[in-house]
């Protein structure tokens, strides 16, 4: 079992300017117990697709994908092609008809990423991974300008006008365009017989890819439901243990996980947000259970208006660094999440660094500002 899945997935983030909060209850595992839970997510191998060695990015990707729809170049024909717009509705096409795929056609002073021309079709593909639709100057969205293009192609041609938007969760804003997911896609392909495939360096290649599509699109949003009471047991184990503190998984930066510890109302004390004072827990691998240090700071967010907090704190030495992250404590500490000791001993690492010294002189200043408020 792993963690990951819950670190990257859409619905476990919390991110500062509205973000979406995870709703967990509360277990009722005392700490040994949890520490047993955590003990038990162990780390699956990190499967490391030809994207992450060479750090391909979504006009890569397109370029991938234009060598596995082409017929001349895949070793299997039209088969990805026909299962393609099978997924959005339309028949296929006989093995016999000539296909022509172009990159980064140009449509109306745009560039759609895949741009195919068959006997009976025009087709264009945008494809994207996270990046939104763009919205142009005129009020029309990609699509929407994309699609003007391609019907005026087909018109002319007498042929039949397809539109497909590949990405595995928003739909496009032109109702023109037809929405397949990478699932779909990849659910799709994965029916595909290879027996005609004689080069095996175009099966890896195709093989590689249904990989990349599972393991870092597919995977990145989507939270198996038994991961979540992991999350729970952590989240139990900071508010019943930490005096009141909340713990959040936060999305970050593609490598490196992290947490903010906020304080909910605890005995008569106000509440921490991201938007002002919280701690921090960050750590130095992929994934949690294979993380060697992890990262504690207390953090205040540059874009905080509460003057008064950020006085109080300066007033005792905590001063932002000079980065502008807001960083203004930093220690680090070892973890070992390998057994339910060596959890419980980490656990308790964090909680006397985040309860001892410096940082609890910053959170007690925090407590007192928060409790202040109206």
């Amino acid at each position: 079992m792993t963690l990951n899945e819950l670190k990257t997935g859409e619905s476990a983030r919390i991110l500062s300017g509205g973000g979406q909060k995870l709703q967990w209850g509360n277990l009722s595992m005392n700490l040994e117990e949890i520490c047993q839970k955590l003990s038990e997510c162990k780390s699956e191998p990190i499967v490391t697709t030809i994207p992450d060695i060479f750090g391909m990015k979504e006009p890569d990707i397109t370029r991938w994908l234009a060598y596995l729809l082409d017929p001349a170049k895949n070793g299997i024909g039209l088969a990805p092609l026909n299962q393609l717009l099978q997924c959005v509705g339309f028949a296929t096409v006989p093995e016999s008809e000539t296909v022509a795929i172009r990159s980064e056609k140009g449509m109306n002073g745009k560039r759609i990423d895949l741009f195919v021309v068959t006997q009976c079709y025009i087709i264009g593909i945008e494809v994207k991974l996270d990046a939104d639709e763009q919205q142009y100057t005129n009020g029309k969205t990609q699509t929407e300008v994309y699609w003007e293009a391609i019907r005026e192609l087909a018109e002319k041609d007498k042929k039949t006008p397809v539109g497909i938007f590949l990405k595995e969760q928003s739909a496009p804003e032109c109702d023109k365009f037809k929405h397949c997911t990478y699932t779909m896609l990849v659910n799709a392909w994965k029916e595909i017989p290879f027996s005609s495939c004689q080069e095996r360096r175009k099966q890896f290649l195709f093989d590689e890819f249904i990989l990349y599509a599972e393991k870092k699109i597919i995977g990145k949003t989507s939270i198996p439901e038994k991961y979540l009471k992991y999350a729970d047991a952590f989240d139990t184990c900071f508010y019943h243990r930490f005096s009141g503190m909340k713990l959040c998984p936060i999305t970050s930066a593609p490598h490196i996980g992290w947490w903010a510890v906020m304080r909910n109302r605890y005995k008569g004390k106000g509440i921490w947000t991201l938007s002002e004072f919280h701690f921090e827990i960050l750590w130095d691998s992929e994934r949690l259970f294979q993380a060697k240090k992890l990262y504690v700071a207390a953090h205040l967010d540059p874009s905080s208006k509460n003057e008064n907090l950020r006085e109080a704190l300066a007033l005792s030495g905590f001063s932002p660094d000079s980065d502008g992250k807001g960083t203004i404590l930093e220690r680090t500490i070892p973890c070992d999440f390998s057994t339910k000791e060596t959890t419980l001993d980490t656990i308790k690492k964090i909680k006397k660094r985040l309860t001892t010294g410096r940082f609890k002189e910053a959170g007690d200043i925090a407590d007192k500002i928060a409790s202040q408020k109206k």
